[in-house]
């Protein structure tokens, strides 16, 4: 059974040869490699996790600035909205003011013919 397990390089390798210690140090080294590769996928996880937290806060941040601004156009549109009312009123004062000028100048030229 321990035969079926083995590989070629097993087989051909004696304790303490330079097969042997080739052997060990590539084992080392996948170990070591593992280990990298376990630390680089934590590290990749909490990048992941500080960079969603900060996308979070963006978007916290652009919904604070699309209220600032909706409320603003609100204001913007009321200030031009009373404008056209001040424009409308002094309108109609003018006018006002007008027809009793039209008026009296009208009797005055029937009263000189």
């Amino acid at each position: 059974m321990v035969e079926a397990r083995t590989t070629l390089l097993s087989r051909i390798s004696r304790p303490g040869s330079a097969v042997d210690l080739i052997l060990d140090r590539m084992g080392a080294m996948q170990a070591d490699t593992r280990e990298s590769m376990a630390e680089i996928q934590a590290n990749m996880g909490a990048i992941h996790a500080d960079t969603r937290v900060s996308i979070e806060a963006i978007h916290a941040d652009i919904g604070t600035v699309h209220a600032d601004t909706r409320n603003s156009i609100e204001a913007i549109h009321a200030s031009i909205g009373a404008v056209h009312a001040d424009v409308g009123a002094v309108g109609a004062a003018q006018r006002s003011s007008r027809e009793p000028d039209t008026q009296i100048g009208m009797l005055g030229n029937i009263a000189c013919a």
